[in-house]
């Protein structure tokens, strides 16, 4: 019985298939990690925004507070100093 000798040119076709697999699992896990780096840049750039104009609002609706206080004991004698509260 002769060994049972292998065809190289289907050899070359099965391990061009493989390689092709290969080659197009890359591909879509590249592109599903670049979809997923452009949602991740998409949230931070809202979150910042988000958190910016929270920032800017907190300050905008702060207001000052005046606190009055005698500086003697005397009722109708007295200077007032005004204190501002941030």
């Amino acid at each position: 019985m002769e060994p049972e000798m292998r065809d190289p040119q289907k050899d070359f076709k099965e391990g061009y298939a493989l390689s092709g697999k290969i080659m197009l699992s890359a591909i879509v896990v590249l592109f599903f990690v670049i979809i997923l780096m452009v949602c991740l840049h998409l949230y931070a750039r809202w979150y910042l925004i988000r958190a910016r104009q929270r920032h800017t609002r907190r300050h905008r609706n702060r207001t000052n507070l005046v606190f009055l206080r005698r500086l003697c004991p005397e009722p109708y004698h007295c200077h007032y100093s005004s204190h501002t509260w941030p």
